[in-house]
């Protein structure tokens, strides 16, 4: 979306809004109907209708601040966006990690904050090299595709051969 300085506004309100009200809905005692509506709205499970809104702000925001653009382009950030346009499988392999990582911290309860650290590096680490092999198989894939000169050429050959009687 193009910058416009009235959605700007609004947009950094509500995600500067979103901060404490967000605090009070999950940690605040609420009970009763009012309670469970606010709960639903800002749910991540089921989609709340303020979640969604506080993240499109977020991202309206973080698009349209000079030196985030500037940021995403530096080439140290170059797997991070790799990984970005493969969120899906990034973010499931993530999924399945954490929940590795969970049983693991588990079964060994006095697991030394090295460790965990080695574990969180380790982990963000094949999710950034699962990025980064799905963005090579991609462009290998492509690169192996018929362009479509190449079909049309192919196509209109054997017709250009039939008209002169070949």
């Amino acid at each position: 979306m193009p910058y416009s300085r009235p959605l700007f506004i609004a947009a950094a309100v509500f995600a500067i809004v979103a901060i404490p009200a967000n605090l009070a809905i999950h940690f605040a005692p609420m009970e009763g109907r009012i309670g469970n509506i606010l709960h639903q709205m800002v749910s991540k499970t089921n989609e709340g209708p303020l979640r969604i809104i506080n993240v499109l702000a977020n991202l309206y925001l973080a698009w349209n601040i000079g030196w985030v653009k500037r940021a995403a382009d530096h080439p140290s950030m170059r797997l991070l966006c790799t990984a970005g346009r493969h969120s899906l499988p990034v973010f499931a392999t993530g999924l399945v990690l954490s929940f590795c990582v969970m049983v693991s911290m588990t079964l060994l309860p006095g697991m030394s904050l090295a460790m965990q650290l080695l574990l969180l590096v380790g982990c963000c680490a094949l999710q950034l090299a699962l990025g980064q092999w799905l963005d090579v198989r991609k462009q290998v894939a492509s690169s192996r595709r018929p362009s479509a000169t190449r079909i049309k050429g192919a196509i209109s050959a054997p017709a250009a051969m039939s008209a002169k009687g070949g």
